[in-house]
């Protein structure tokens, strides 16, 4: 059943807030002037602090059916996008996947790491009790520091929805040793593959599993690469992960702006 936009709550408007940002920074270019013209026929949005009232989920109901239904008729694989953004919405409560990441995610072994070039590698400055912090479009990667060899898949969290993170330039999961590891890399030549964050913002959860060879994969295999990761696939992941023999969930958060 479609979305009714007319009883929408802050958080959808939100979501479609961004769906938009995307829609005008991709498709015209940054005009939004263009933009509000063709959606809702005038140059620009009615009152001062629009943008600022619509990206905290303030816009009118009426007029967020309208730029949805004006999306979904436009700009479909965008409207397709908002829409499994919408349903993970509708899925929030605490899941399987949840109580796993909340009873057995470790705080250590995961870090967040700039890169001012490829050339020179830093760690994200970070004080006590306050997340490392990087800028809309700066470069980065993950370090981490495993235990024991074996085989690491990574999962990130980015306003709510979850997406697999490729480890490497032609897969999803990556084999790695005891000690520390730069990551996502390239399969041939190693060098670091770098990460960054060019839209949304926001505080970014990075989770790195380690498992099994066989494990991993299995779980790689039912992962989507370009698209959120549906509530049902990430409560599999967990029960996967619990009834596995060894299996370690890293996590690290970082807050891009």
């Amino acid at each position: 059943m479609p979305y009714d936009w007319l009883t929408s709550s802050k958080a959808a408007r939100r979501e479609l807030y961004f769906a938009r940002k995307r829609v005008v920074d991709g498709h015209y270019l940054g005009n939004w002037a263009r933009f509000f013209q063709l959606s809702i026929g005038q140059a620009r949005a009615d009152g001062a602090g629009y943008e600022d009232n619509f990206r905290a989920g303030r816009t009118s109901r009426k007029k967020a059916a309208a730029l949805a239904r004006w999306l979904s008729e436009h700009h479909a694989a965008e409207a397709e996008r908002l829409a499994l953004r919408i349903d993970a919405l509708n899925h929030a409560a605490p899941s399987t996947w949840d109580a796993f990441i909340t009873a057995h995610g470790q705080d250590t072994g995961l870090s967040i790491v700039r890169l001012s070039d490829l050339a020179i590698v830093s760690f994200a400055e970070t004080k006590s009790n306050t997340l490392p912090r990087l800028r809309l479009g700066e470069a980065f990667c993950l370090r981490l520091d495993a235990e024991r060899d074996g085989h690491a898949l990574a999962l990130q969290r980015s306003r709510g929805h979850w997406y697999a993170l490729p480890l490497t330039d032609d897969r999803i999961d990556v084999p790695i040793g005891a000690g520390a590891a730069l990551l996502p890399r390239a399969s041939q030549s190693g060098s670091i593959i770098p990460i960054s964050d060019e839209e949304d913002g926001g505080r970014v959860l990075f989770i790195v599993v380690v498992s099994s060879q066989d494990v991993i994969e299995r779980i790689a295999s039912t992962l989507p690469t370009d698209a959120i990761i549906r509530p049902s696939v990430l409560d599999g992941i967990a029960l996967q992960l619990q009834r596995a023999d060894l299996a370690t969930a890293h996590r690290s958060e970082v807050l891009i702006r």
